[in-house]
């Protein structure tokens, strides 16, 4: 079972990195994933909302290739896709 505490100390850190990646609405703000480290990733990059993403590698890839890629993802406040990244990889040697 969840320890309450630790839940409630992880929305904190949630809350707190969301306002600083925001914190200036003239900024866009992004993050350098890593496939390797998620092979989840590319299934949130193309499900629903769609971040705005570029591969870091150039070229046509096969597909087990584009799943390991590092991506830049252009973060937007309040999308699901952030939440996720936010609740389930920071800190967690998926990204930058």
């Amino acid at each position: 079972m969840p320890n309450p505490s630790n839940i409630q100390t992880q929305a904190i850190r949630h809350q707190n990195l969301v306002r600083q990646l925001f914190a200036d609405s003239k900024l866009n703000a992004y993050a350098v994933l890593d496939g390797a480290s998620n092979p989840a990733l590319l299934d949130h990059l193309y499900d629903g909302e769609r971040p705005d993403f570029a591969c870091l590698y150039r070229g046509e890839l096969e597909p087990d290739i584009a799943e390991c890629a590092p991506y830049l993802v252009r973060l937007e406040a309040n999308t699901a896709f952030l939440n996720w990244l936010t609740s389930n990889c920071w800190g967690n040697k998926m990204g930058k």
